[in-house]
């Protein structure tokens, strides 16, 4: 009774969870996963716990899936970013953990019958927000991309696409079941229509594409009957829900912007179905050649047969090409090899193999790709994920950890197959709805980054629960002892996951939730208190390195510099070759005036990213202000030098733009520098007593005096000294009557006195 009782409220709080979070933009980000995260974990121990008390067996195998996180983990210790590597064995962990208990909680049989319907409410609730979003009945950021591109919780249409085909295809497969009751027909049928709108306004290239062929898998493997009925409700439910699309678009100015359309075709198809349904299951309703296999192999080749005309059609702009609204029609014609997205993902694939020969065995740890693909990349693109989930795995885990990823999965397909064997027909039908709509995420992870999405690994992993057996082996593991051995395990490693996943939460929190004006020691607190939380985080380290800059400027201890040093080297060891935390790390050197090691940081992140125009940027100026100190400490040869690297720099980033500039480039990175860097640059040829160089560049940029202040006395100075040498007073009358306009004469003399004492100690 208790074992029942436990598995039931466990059931009930992870559906709960389950149907909520997509809300939380699909669990995309770490900070909006984390208390979801916790809160599996905390589930999971006392679900462990309450089961060993009881001496209630748990099927030790289902515990496979603890390799995914196992994996992530052991590529920690070789991350390029640990504090990423850590998020994402939190993540497996707690796929694994929302596995286990789904399994264990599905034996009980009431739970098994209720799976299907949490999996299927949650993919509805999604789909209806995606309409509210498109009539624009609610605000959720995005969710309407562009006011174009339905997208729901996911803020991105492909991923929300998917899992919307996901629903389509589960429903269309498993009403085919003659043992479905007419009630549950309708339940299921009800939102296929629904699924069809938000698919097509999805205006999804690639799951337009791969749908049809996970459609297909489906079908191959139904009776010759049950595929009469998937073709039928297909076309019932794409007739209608492009009805409904088309009506939509007609009235989405109108009051009611094509919803009573869409409830009056909803209902007609539903009505249809359940008829349809009712027919074809009467025992006395047997198709010829129904039991025949060769039979079942007529209609998937004649699918096939229509799919190929319809693409031709397609291409060809015929008929039915011509009977689509203009939307369909514009995103239609973009499907082809030369299409941006297509160029763009091609290169990125191209680029993970290149970075996997570096770290081949275990990979590159959590986050590989965002940490070290601006160091690999040939042309300037940018690109946060791989759009790729198995070369994401390679990259993250190496080959090694893709393969025993890999291996666990063909365990549980295996699995899968001897369960649909000896299967009733009903729960044959059943597992191969679930399987298809598996193969939908599996496919489309091909071409996109979906598993980026806590909601859509959870969905996954659900997909393997409902299509396993309910006992995956009888013996599941030798003796008692090595079975608690493993417990013992499980619970540890759930403990420490949970007690840095809390403390990782509450060092986010900790800093989202300060005041925006903090004094000095309040600031000190709160990131040495956030930094001691989660010590992984290089953003605490620099923040509170910063803190320390401003201490020190007020009172110039050493011993605070060398407490901000001794963290900045600590940043630097967590991720030496992440790009942007050695920028960062540069920026607080420079904020301390030490212009030696700002300049190594800079040039580090750009051996990393070499085509950052923000990082040339800094790496300019400070060269520049590194050569203005140099000759006021009488270095003039050093000083040289110094201002030739700025100007090396700024004609290298000249030069990308110039390559690039003619080039196409999907997802092209701005390359262009910041207007600033023609004044310092032309300050260093100035310095360097090349007027001409310093004149073309100096005249090529104005400046606002009034929100500009300092650029402006700084361009002037210098002009008023070109000039002036060269002797041309009439240039030289033009600019003191621009400052005496604007009545800066004593900032004026003062920066021309500057730069004069400069200029004749270089």
């Amino acid at each position: 009774m208790i074992n029942r009782s436990i598995n039931l409220v466990t059931f009930l709080i992870l559906a709960v969870m389950f149907i909520i979070t997509p809300y939380y933009r699909g669990l995309f980000f770490d900070e909006d996963f984390y208390i979801w995260e916790l809160a599996i974990h905390i589930l999971f121990i006392v679900y462990l716990l309450v089961r060993i008390l009881t001496k209630q067996e748990l099927n030790i195998l289902s515990f496979i899936v603890f390799i995914w996180p196992l994996m992530y983990f052991i590529s920690f210790f070789v991350a390029e970013s640990p504090f990423a590597a850590l998020q994402q064995v939190f993540r497996w962990m707690t796929y694994a953990m929302f596995f286990v208990l789904m399994y264990e909680t599905a034996k009980e049989k009431v739970v098994r019958q209720l799976l299907p319907y949490v999996f299927y409410i949650t993919i509805v609730w999604i789909g209806i927000f995606g309409l509210m979003a498109l009539w624009g009945l609610t605000d959720f950021t995005d969710a309407y991309l562009g006011g174009r591109r339905v997208s729901g919780f996911f803020q991105y249409p492909n991923t929300f696409a998917t899992i919307i085909a996901m629903g389509w295809l589960f429903g269309l497969i498993w009403m085919t079941s003659k043992e479905m009751p007419w009630w549950q027909v309708i339940i299921f049928a009800l939102p296929l229509v629904m699924f069809g709108v938000d698919f097509l306004y999805s205006y999804s290239r690639g799951v337009y594409i791969l749908f049809p062929a996970a459609w297909l898998f489906g079908l191959a493997f139904l009776t010759f009957k049950q595929q009469v009925q998937y073709i039928l409700y297909t076309i019932l439910t794409a007739g209608g829900a492009f009805l409904s699309y088309e009506s939509i678009l007609r009235n989405m100015e109108t009051a009611n912007g094509g919803l009573n359309q869409l409830i009056i075709i909803t209902s007609v198809v539903t009505a249809i179905i359940v008829l349809l349904h009712i027919t074809f299951s009467k025992e006395k309703l047997t198709l010829k050649w129904n039991e025949k296999k060769w039979v079942r192999a007529i209609l998937p080749i004649g699918s096939v047969s229509s799919l190929t005309a319809l693409v031709l059609d397609f291409a060809n702009k015929g008929i039915i090409f011509q009977r689509l609204p203009q939307p369909l029609q514009t995103r239609i014609e973009t499907i082809n090899l030369a299409q941006s997205s297509v160029v763009s993902r091609f290169r990125f694939y191209e680029q993970s193999v290149v970075m996997s020969k570096d770290a081949p065995f275990l990979g590159f740890g959590g986050d590989g790709w965002r940490v070290l693909f601006t160091k690999y990349q040939e042309v300037p693109y940018w690109a946060r994920e791989t759009h790729n989930f198995y070369l994401e795995l390679v990259l993250n885990i190496g080959w090694l950890g893709t393969a025993v990823f890999t291996a666990s999965l063909i365990y549980f397909w295996i699995k899968t197959y001897q369960n649909f064997r000896v299967s009733s027909e009903a729960n044959r039908t059943f597992i191969l709805a679930t399987l298809t709509a598996q193969i939908m995420l599996l496919l489309h992870a091909i071409i996109d980054f979906d598993f980026s999405f806590g909601t859509v690994c959870l969905f996954f992993a659900l997909t393997i629960v409902m299509a396993l057996p309910e006992k995956l082996h009888h013996d599941p593991l030798g003796t008692q002892k090595i079975k608690t051995v493993l417990y013992a395990i499980s619970i540890l490693a759930t403990v420490i996951s949970a007690y840095l996943l809390f403390q990782f939460h509450s060092a986010h929190q900790l800093v989202a939730n300060a005041e925006k004006q903090l004094s000095l020691s309040e600031a000190e607190k709160l990131f040495v208190d956030a930094k001691n939380k989660n010590k992984w985080n290089t953003d605490y380290y620099i923040e509170l390195a910063q803190v320390y800059e401003k201490a020190y400027e007020q009172n110039q201890n050493p011993s605070i510099r060398e407490r901000a040093y001794t963290l900045l080297d600590q940043a630097y060891e967590l991720e030496p070759h992440q790009p942007e935390n050695l920028y960062n790390i540069g920026k607080v050197y420079a904020m301390f005036n030490d212009s030696e090691k700002a300049i190594e940081f800079y040039e580090l992140a750009m051996d990393y990213d070499r085509f950052s125009r923000k990082y040339a940027f800094a790496y300019i100026v400070e060269n520049v202000l590194y050569g203005e100190k140099l000759i006021l400490n009488d270095q003039a040869n050093a000083a040289e030098q110094s201002f030739k690297r700025a100007i090396d720099r700024y004609d290298r980033q000249i030069e990308y733009i110039e390559t690039f500039k003619q080039q196409f480039v999907p997802d092209r990175r701005n390359l262009n520098l910041d207007p600033r860097s023609k004044l310092f640059v032309g300050e260093a040829y100035f310095l360097l007593h090349q007027g001409d160089q310093a004149l073309a560049l100096l005249n090529s940029v104005k400046y606002n005096p009034d929100n500009q202040k300092q650029e402006y006395l700084r361009q002037q100075s210098i002009l008023y000294l070109i000039y002036k040498q060269q002797n041309n007073e009439e240039k030289v009358t033009h600019v003191q009557n621009q400052i005496n306009s604007q009545n800066l004469q004593e900032p004026f003399e003062k920066h021309v006195e500057y730069f004069q004492n400069i200029r004749n100690r270089s």
